[in-house]
């Protein structure tokens, strides 16, 4: 039991140590946004939609609405998509395969 213990705890400690996501600070992330913008800014439209559909699961641009201050604004609505911080990585079963002519 105390073997199986310590090979838990290493197995963790390998783990945690693969996994930098508890040791990115708030400063960080404000570094990477900074710099996504500024490639943003330079981007094609093509690359533009790649990353808007990447980073947004839903994107609403409402019509214009006559009560606001400024008649050509718009509400938008996002709804971020959840970003996994684990991979798994899975094999197809047998079967799913195109199968080469005989």
């Amino acid at each position: 039991m105390k073997e199986q213990k310590s090979g838990l705890e290493e197995d963790i400690k390998n783990l945690e140590a693969e996994n930098h996501a508890d040791s990115i600070s708030k400063a960080d992330i404000k570094k990477i946004i900074r710099n996504l913008t500024q490639e943003i800014k330079h981007a094609s439209p093509d690359t533009l939609r790649m990353i808007f559909n990447n980073l947004f699961q839903e994107i609403k641009i409402n019509p214009k609405t006559k009560k606001s201050k400024h008649p050509q604004s718009r509400i938008i609505e996002l709804k971020g998509i959840s970003i996994p911080f684990t991979e798994v990585k899975l094999a197809s079963p047998r079967g799913f395969e195109p199968l080469s002519p005989p």
